[in-house]
């Protein structure tokens, strides 16, 4: 049964995503942010993140944790497991968002703020570009819904 409701809800995600998944083209509004960003870290140094979708017309939240470095060229990049609002833990069924169903996310904020999503084990893209405010990076996306990645403090990255 878990199984096929998370099948289920990345079907559907999959499906609004290819529909509706427009062109990639930067908001203004980004550029300092990331800027700053990249350029408060160095070394072994990254940024804590936190990401969440709230689905339009679905009734699911997806909440991503994870962690962004910077590349040479200007732009953050990482990883986050994905967790789903419809997926219970067989050890109880009322736990939502359960950690041994996540997703592995690799994340890419480009210089002017596109935010390039690869999901794993689905092996599927997403592009969006984002609008900013302080150390938030938010939009509405027609058929998919809000999505937004918060910048939270520095960390030493894993690896």
């Amino acid at each position: 049964m878990i199984v096929r409701t998370a099948l289920l809800s990345l079907f559907t995600f999959l499906a609004s995503a290819a529909a509706v998944e427009p062109l990639a083209r930067a908001d203004e509004s980004c550029r300092a942010l990331v800027q700053d960003r990249v350029s408060r870290i160095y070394g072994q140094l990254g940024w804590e993140i936190d990401m969440t979708i709230h689905r339009d017309g679905v009734r699911q939240v997806t909440h991503s944790r994870g962690w962004l470095k910077r590349t040479d060229g200007g732009a953050l990049v990482g990883r986050a497991d994905q967790l789903f609002s419809d997926r219970s833990s067989a050890a109880d069924p009322d736990q939502r968002f359960d950690a041994e169903s996540a997703d592995e996310l690799t994340i890419d904020v480009s210089p002017t703020g596109v935010l390039h999503i690869r999901y794993f084990p689905w092996r599927f893209d997403t592009s969006w570009d984002m609008a900013c405010q302080g150390p938030v990076m938010t939009r509405y996306i027609p058929g998919i819904g809000v999505v937004t990645l918060t910048f939270h403090q520095n960390i030493t990255i894993p690896f």
